[in-house]
């Protein structure tokens, strides 16, 4: 699963928007739309908090993404 579709995944389980994840965990607006558009898009650890803190998961949540455990 990408970054990308991660967010959106938690977005919809929330019915929540991109725009609202963008003002919620105060992120530009075109954050989110990168992610989707680059595919080797890395995300600094200041952005994973506040997309966490947002959507209130755990930040080891971002680890299960490509399957990567401690």
């Amino acid at each position: 699963m990408s970054l990308y579709s991660f967010i959106i995944k938690k977005l919809n389980e929330q019915n929540k928007s991109v725009n609202w994840l963008n003002r919620e965990a105060g992120l530009s607006s075109a954050t989110i739309y990168r992610m989707r558009n680059k595919k080797d898009y890395t995300m600094n650890l200041a952005t994973a908090i506040k997309i966490a803190d947002a959507l209130n998961f755990s930040m080891d949540e971002f680890r299960d993404i490509n399957g990567t455990t401690r």
